[in-house]
């Protein structure tokens, strides 16, 4: 983000008469000065002043609350970040940094500041992934700030470093898979759990995908996309969140054969919906072809798993399931990284350490082949 100064936006100077450096800016015709010691500081009252004008606030103040800061941070951040992303930083904002800091000047913010409200916040009951994405948003957002001069130094980067949750994840055994399967079979919503849980698809991509997204031939799908739900804008279509996110995944044969049945009973139901039917391509729309609310699958899953009695897990722990089940199954753990869309191996093997000391104890029992068993003779494949 570059708040700098650019044509007719103010201007830098130094006097010769005592050698002060001067700050200009022209606000609703009016030219507005002030000066200063050194060109630091000229400069961040010039950054600042660019952002009160752009706020259309009055320039009346040598300080930047970080309420205002975080106003025009969010309209700039709105033309990068994804709708949701953009939802849920301004949620963060609004219900945790802007009671705790808003009134707190944005030069004078310390790392000792910061750190004090962070352990406020743990105390007070703040879940570990919320303190995670407080400092994430106030990382980048006064990393911002350093870029554009309105700060000299970024005061997160001195508190102490969050803590990954390293509790283990809760997920469906095989055989638990197999109970939700076998009693979801014959419906739509036994063809979504199954590709739920053999390719590892987030729930978004799965109620995004199109029927030219499947390449039959080549046995594998396309991830392009994701419909998901926005406040105050119904269902919307978006790519992918990252470039690893939008991917290919190999299906088997079994699979396949399933999305076949399914593509048949959709051509039933469009026939029964006639003039109602809306196309959108869609491999899981309503039975008129809408885009499917994810809720709706939600509240199947989440009845299904109650009647069969397993752990009340969310939708989205069928892709925990897939990826464990992945790892555990001896599948390499880069193919893995792959079908699930993460942009490194580190952070499967990472998020999944639960499934590693399975994996280890394999890796030792297959590696103990290689020593004889005991009095075996020598020189007859002994380790030596």
């Amino acid at each position: 983000m570059n708040l700098k100064r650019g044509q007719n936006q103010g201007s830098i100077y130094q006097r010769s008469s005592d050698q002060r450096w001067v700050a200009q800016v022209t606000d609703a015709g009016k030219h507005k000065l002030a000066y200063f010691h050194s060109q630091a500081e000229a400069q961040r009252w010039l950054t600042f002043a660019l952002l009160q004008i752009r706020l259309n606030r009055p320039i009346s103040t040598r300080q930047t609350p970080l309420s205002v800061y975080f106003e025009f941070w969010l309209e700039h951040m709105a033309l990068t970040l994804r709708p949701k992303t953009l939802l849920q930083y301004r949620q963060t904002i609004q219900n945790h940094l802007l009671p705790g800091l808003g009134n707190v000047s944005i030069q004078e913010l310390s790392t000792e500041q910061l750190q004090s409200f962070y352990t406020l916040k743990a105390k007070t009951g703040t879940s570990q992934r919320t303190m995670q994405l407080i400092n994430s948003i106030l990382h980048h957002a006064l990393e911002d700030a350093v870029q554009s001069g309105l700060v000299m130094v970024n005061p997160v980067k001195g508190t102490l470093k969050m803590r990954r949750n390293s509790q283990e994840r809760i997920v469906l055994s095989p055989l638990q898979v197999q109970q939700l399967i076998e009693a979801s079979q014959g419906s739509r919503w036994g063809v979504l759990i199954c590709l739920a849980v053999t390719t590892g698809m987030r729930e978004g991509e799965i109620m995004g995908l199109k029927w030219a997204d499947i390449h039959w031939d080549l046995g594998q799908l396309q991830i392009q996309r994701q419909l998901y739900r926005l406040p105050g804008k119904g269902l919307v279509f978006h790519p992918p969140k990252t470039p690893t996110s939008r991917r290919n995944v190999a299906l088997g044969e079994r699979m396949l054969a399933l999305l076949r049945a399914h593509a048949q009973r959709q051509a039933g139901e469009k026939s029964k919906a006639g003039s109602k039917w809306e196309e959108n391509d869609l491999v899981f729309p309503t039975i008129t072809g809408k885009p499917m609310d994810p809720r709706q699958a939600y509240d199947y899953y989440k009845e299904i798993i109650r009647e069969l009695g397993l752990p009340n897990l969310r939708f989205h722990d069928l892709r925990h399931t897939a990826a464990s089940l992945m790892l555990a199954w001896g599948i390499n753990p880069k193919v893995a990284q792959e079908r699930l869309g993460h942009a490194h191996v580190s952070y499967t093997l990472g998020t999944y350490s639960h499934v590693l000391p399975t994996i280890q104890k394999e890796a030792a029992q297959r590696m103990d082949q290689l020593i004889p068993k005991a009095g075996k003779k020598r020189g007859t494949g002994s380790c030596q």
